[in-house]
């Protein structure tokens, strides 16, 4: 099986993988006014509602793609074909049984949905059940693509697995966009999306079998082989759990003690906050079988910190850049977007990004993690943490109203992701916590200060809120920012990289 030049194969793939963000940041934005507009608030709340449930159902999808990364990749390094043949064998029977079990706990739920919201009418709880229906059929749609991406992403074929994606994202976007317009409503959105996931499926399963030459085949019973990877699939379960509860539960919970429109403005929140995720997520993602390479030849803590330093500098000139931006012209841009009935978005946004900065510039860690097999702790911390959340945000919701949510969830991601697992990184990974963040900030994060210093004034410019001013400031914090960092917040090699990715540009 033919492999690509790693590096350029990296590139390549980081490139792609923000074309893909950008698509779906773009398509988000656009369907989310849309949705809105056509259905109404109280619609699009209803469908918040049902999503954020069916989102708990998908914390069984076990961390599929991971491990199966995780592993493939290790017997690949060891030029092991039949055993990774038959890892993949074992894992597809695995998913057999975990889809039965989808399918039993979706029908209870689907049949629970009058009593999980008992403030929805009769119409709006049949219309519930329809949609949960698709809803669980796209589930487990999901669960069989992560498997068969899992397998070209272990091969580093992050590429196609990434440009299949934008393709799914746009002809997604425009299904909904018909099926909506064709008096679809909600219905039509979860449509759109379980066609457009099992297309995907299908084009890279056939890639797996085509391209690559990889089958799941059984070559014998090997319980020694598998019980690591259920090890790491439980972590990864309940790390779905603290994930998607984290982010849903504030939905599940407002849809109970608050109203629709608080579901809908916390939907918006949701919205931006996932992108944000994304945009260091996709540099991380990436580096996961170089992690596994680099377990696998014994290397020490320096080396470690090293591989989280490079990716985490450039993980922090977007996000810093991201929530200084946002900081400032948060409040034009959701006006703009949804409308100034949901300008409170712009605070619970800054409420769960600043907590989240520190974890995201350093979540090339996850990679490690997955590759020395210890995500396990992780996972329990979170999970404990999660619990806090829930309990914060039943407490503060009645005093401080929906706001409470965000405090809540703010809260926990201080506790668990900032404060536990630096600990733990440093007690059990032997790492020096405060250099690698002295080293990841170095530069970049006197450039996001001095920036929204000199861009104050122009957030406190009295204008009427538009697509064109919110473009204008955007265009001249950005400037300052490249200008800053370039001349002060970059280091000698970064601006070498620079230049050298400019001239090659300018040569074509």
């Amino acid at each position: 099986m033919g492999k690509p030049n790693l590096s350029t194969s990296k590139k390549l793939a980081m490139l792609i993988t923000y074309g893909q963000i950008f698509t779906q940041t773009l398509c988000t934005f656009f369907l989310t006014k849309f949705y809105i507009a056509q259905l109404g608030e109280e619609a699009y709340g209803l469908y918040q509602m049902i999503y954020a449930v069916a989102q708990y159902i998908l914390i069984l999808d076990l961390g599929i793609s991971t491990t199966m990364i995780r592993y493939i990749t290790d017997f690949d390094t060891r030029d092991n074909h039949k055993q990774a043949e038959n890892f993949a064998f074992h894992m597809l029977v695995l998913i057999g049984g975990l889809l039965v079990v989808i399918a039993g706990v979706g029908v209870v739920v689907n049949y629970n949905l009058g009593n999980i919201y008992p403030s929805c009418t009769a119409e709006e709880i049949e219309l519930a059940h329809k949609v949960f229906s698709t809803m669980l059929v796209q589930i487990c749609l999901t669960i069989l693509c992560r498997y068969a991406q899992g397998i070209s992403m272990a091969y580093d074929r992050y590429s196609y697995v990434k440009g299949v994606a934008i393709g799914q994202i746009l002809i997604g976007a425009v299904l909904s966009v018909i099926f909506v317009l064709g008096d679809m409503g909600i219905q039509g959105i979860v449509r759109a999306n379980t066609i457009v996931i099992f297309f995907n499926f299908l084009a890279v399963m056939i890639y797996d079998i085509a391209v690559l030459h990889f089958k799941p085949k059984f070559h014998s019973l090997d319980m020694r082989m598998i019980a690591p990877a259920v090890v790491l699939m439980f972590a990864m379960m309940l790390q779905s759990i603290v994930g998607y509860v984290n982010s849903s539960v504030d939905k599940t919970i407002l849809g109970i003690m608050a109203t629709k429109r608080d579901v809908t403005i916390y939907s918006v929140a949701a919205t931006i906050i996932t992108m944000f995720n994304a945009l260091p997520t996709a540099v991380s993602s990436v580096f996961q079988p170089e992690a596994v390479r680099l377990v696998a030849r014994g290397a020490g803590p320096d080396e470690i910190e090293d591989f989280v330093v490079k990716p985490g500098r450039f993980q922090f000139i977007i996000t810093g850049g991201f929530i200084a931006g946002f900081a400032l012209f948060g409040r034009d841009f959701i006006t703009c977007w949804t409308g100034e009935s949901t300008v409170i978005a712009w605070a619970y946004v800054l409420i769960i990004l600043v907590p989240n900065l520190l974890p995201l510039i350093q979540n090339t860690m996850l990679a490690i993690l997955n590759a020395k097999n210890r995500r396990l702790f992780r996972s329990l911390v979170l999970f404990g943490i999660t619990g806090l959340n829930i309990g914060l945000t039943i407490v503060l919701i009645p005093f401080v109203g929906s706001i409470g949510a965000p405090i809540a969830t703010g809260i926990s991601y201080i506790i668990g992701h900032c404060v536990i697992m630096n600990i733990y990184y440093h007690k059990t990974l032997k790492l020096n916590i405060g250099r690698m963040f002295k080293k990841i900030c170095k530069g970049i994060l006197p450039c996001v200060l001095i920036t929204s210093v000199v861009c104050l004034p122009i957030m406190l410019w009295k204008i009427e809120a538009s697509w064109m001013t919110l473009v204008t400031k955007a265009a001249i914090f950005c400037v300052i920012y490249a200008g800053l960092l370039y001349k002060f917040g970059l280091s000698q090699n970064e601006k070498s990289m620079i230049t050298s990715r400019i001239s090659k540009l300018s040569k074509r």
